[in-house]
């Protein structure tokens, strides 16, 4: 924990090691086996980067939660922004959190009909957490609240 006699290493990693939340939104330009490979790509690298997350499709629409230590995760997601698998990039949200909605899954994946993904958006977008308890119930039980 820091005090008020923390040196400036030790602020300066406890910035890089905060957990983050970054949601993001994107159209994808390749076909169901692209996104397969990004999936084997995230399963593979994630755990290395202890980012952990879930991927929602819906007809070629991404949404995308990262979780993780802000600096690795400000690294991952320039990568994926610059990645030419998809346009329109758009964070929704990014903000610091206390504990992880994901934490099982290095990469969990789910592909939702146009309503419920226009409905995660729109939460998202709010800025509340319910877009994410609504997913992560859905992996763990297979219901959507």
């Amino acid at each position: 924990a820091l005090t008020p006699n923390s040196s400036l290493e030790e602020i300066n990693r406890a910035i890089e090691e905060q957990l983050m939340c970054v949601i993001y939104r994107s159209r994808s330009l390749i076909g169901e086996d692209g996104e397969q490979e990004i999936l084997k790509s995230a399963h593979r690298n994630n755990p290395a980067l202890s980012v952990t997350g879930v991927l929602v499709s819906n007809s070629g629409r991404f949404l995308q939660v990262l979780e993780g230590p802000g600096m690795k995760v400000n690294k991952l997601l320039k990568k994926i922004e610059e990645d030419t698998r998809h346009s329109d990039f758009y964070v929704i949200s990014k903000r610091a959190i206390d504990k992880r909605n994901f934490q099982e899954w290095s990469m969990a994946s789910v592909s939702v009909d146009q309503i419920r993904f226009g409905q995660l958006i729109k939460e998202s977008l709010n800025g509340g957490n319910q877009a994410l308890e609504e997913v992560r119930n859905f992996l763990c039980y297979g219901k959507w609240t």
